[in-house]
């Protein structure tokens, strides 16, 4: 029932006349479902790390696995979660076994949400790349793994914004190129992880230099100054029906 009254049609129906008004209810519906996220998150936070460095350290095969993106930033920076995140984050590097760790944590717990699928005509080795996936924890939490391809002394992560009018649900791939780097332990949460070993260089080839200086994070409108697009290429999301 609450889904009804927070829906489209019930929202046009209550602002018939007004598209202001309809967007501010949308917008305000929006931060209230995205205050639950967080709090459900930091609630379950501790016990998914748990579970995750558990999953990670059983899987029996020559995986690199690490600590990424929003969630890397706030082990570095702050030694904890980033208050105002809502999901984990964590990069994969691309081999043969990478569908198979995926089904180890379907084993272990976790349940695959979703997978981001490139196409390309003019890069064989791109098209078909299965460049991200989301699993979640009972539900609670989504757990996002990048897969990073490795091509000479570079790495490259894939992300993805809403195509134009006339895509036809695929969506707009951009790039970002980072310098290669291994990987060193660390603890977080009190669980064993890995983390890039120039940690400082590589979040600031995502976030700038100044990644240290806190600032509320959008996805939506992140700043892309640090990445390029793909044009000659597009992805699918393929939603895991249960």
């Amino acid at each position: 029932m609450k889904k009804f009254f927070e829906s489209t049609f019930f929202i046009s129906l209550c602002h018939p006349f007004s598209s202001k008004n309809r967007k501010e209810k949308r917008k305000e519906i929006g931060k209230r479902r995205e205050a639950i996220k967080q709090k459900i998150f930091l609630e379950n936070s501790q016990l998914i790390f748990q579970k995750l460095s558990s999953a990670i350290q059983s899987f029996n095969g020559p995986i690199k696995v690490w600590l990424e993106f929003g969630t890397l930033l706030g082990c570095y920076r702050d030694g904890d979660v980033i208050a105002h995140d809502n999901d984990i984050d964590f990069g994969i590097e691309d081999s043969i076994y990478v569908n198979k760790f995926i089904n180890h944590l379907a084993n272990n717990g976790f349940n695959l949400v979703k997978y981001f699928i490139i196409r390309s005509r003019s890069d064989k080795d791109l098209d078909n790349f299965i460049s991200e996936y989301t699993i979640s924890y009972k539900d609670l939490v989504n757990i996002d793994f990048f897969v990073f391809r490795k091509v000479g002394n570079k790495k490259y992560s894939y992300h993805f914004d809403t195509g134009n009018e006339g895509w036809g649900g695929r969506l707009i791939v951009n790039c970002i190129e980072m310098a290669n780097f291994n990987l060193k332990e660390c603890c977080f949460k009190g669980e064993k992880f890995y983390i890039p070993d120039n940690t400082e260089e590589h979040l600031a080839s995502i976030y700038g230099n100044d990644f240290m200086t806190p600032k509320i994070y959008s996805y939506c409108d992140r700043d892309k100054d640090l990445e390029y697009v793909i044009n000659d290429a597009y992805a699918l999301v393929c939603v895991n029906k249960i």
